[in-house]
């Protein structure tokens, strides 16, 4: 007979036993987790929007107009995130979002408006999409 005082370890049953219950809290919290995580991020980006948003104005009583996203972003030493093509109409990424000037706005037709476009790409798909006017409105197109 053995003493029970005199025994180290576990058994197999008593692993198991945490094995099983480490993996259903697994099951249940990183579901929950990853979802909070992409609020926090769709969160993050109508915040960056708002911020896009009051840029713009500064920038229109600067200059008469609104900005291309290029623009916006030389104009305010590259801190709206990282400019990606060298196109007048570059996207920025911040994040995991990209953010975009309507396709081709001319300078007459900033004159009066301008949209932004925020999305994040997921594999080949459009995972979420967000759209800012100038009348400060953030839209949720995908959500």
């Amino acid at each position: 007979m053995f003493n029970s005082s005199s025994q180290k370890g576990f058994s197999l049953i008593e692993l198991l036993m945490v094995l099983v219950i480490v993996g259903l809290l697994a099951v249940v919290a990183v579901p929950s987790l990853l979802r909070s995580r992409a609020a926090a991020e769709k969160g993050a980006t109508i915040a960056n929007l708002r911020t896009i948003h009051n840029n713009q104005l500064t920038y229109m009583s600067q200059r008469g107009r609104y900005a291309r996203m290029r623009e916006l972003n030389i104009y305010f030493n590259n801190t709206l995130g990282t400019q990606i093509g060298t196109s007048t109409n570059a996207r920025i990424l911040r994040g995991f979002y990209y953010y975009q000037s309507n396709p081709t706005p001319t300078d007459t037709s900033l004159r009066t408006q301008y949209q932004i476009y925020s999305y994040r790409i997921d594999g080949f798909f459009i995972d979420t999409w967000f759209i800012l006017s100038q009348d400060g409105i953030v839209n949720t197109i995908v959500p």
